[in-house]
């Protein structure tokens, strides 16, 4: 018997993503980078064993990088809601840091914006 393999993969870059902005479920595309980045993953994935077949998010980020590896295998990505990443209708489009400076205010760790000025060279980007 062989075993099956799957490949998790996130999607390509997008200007919510520049800008450290939560998505969630919101429909934000690709930018110019992020679908360079989906074409590149597609020739990197098509170098080793194939695919048999691509299933995504509904979201166009993900579904745009989904189709670029599925096109790459001669395969079509098959798109389903129940794919999207986890949300919640009380998340609120904001910048990532300030959404984290909310919160440690809340619980006064002293992790908020003047932790994170101190330890900014460590501070994810997107």
């Amino acid at each position: 018997m062989q075993a099956t393999r799957i490949v998790a993969i996130r999607h390509g870059e997008t200007a919510w993503n520049v800008d450290t902005r939560i998505q969630g479920q919101l429909d934000i595309p690709l930018n110019a980078k992020g679908e360079w980045q989906a074409a590149q993953l597609a020739k990197a994935l098509a170098a080793q064993d194939p695919l048999h077949a691509v299933y995504t998010s509904d979201l166009k980020r993900a579904h745009q990088t989904a189709t670029a590896v599925a096109v790459q295998q001669g395969l079509e990505a098959i798109s389903h809601p129940g794919l999207r990443e986890r949300g919640s209708q009380q998340v609120v489009p904001m910048r990532l840091h300030r959404r984290i400076d909310r919160i440690h205010a809340r619980v006064g760790d002293g992790h908020g914006a003047a932790a994170r000025q101190r330890n900014s060279r460590r501070w994810p980007r997107g």
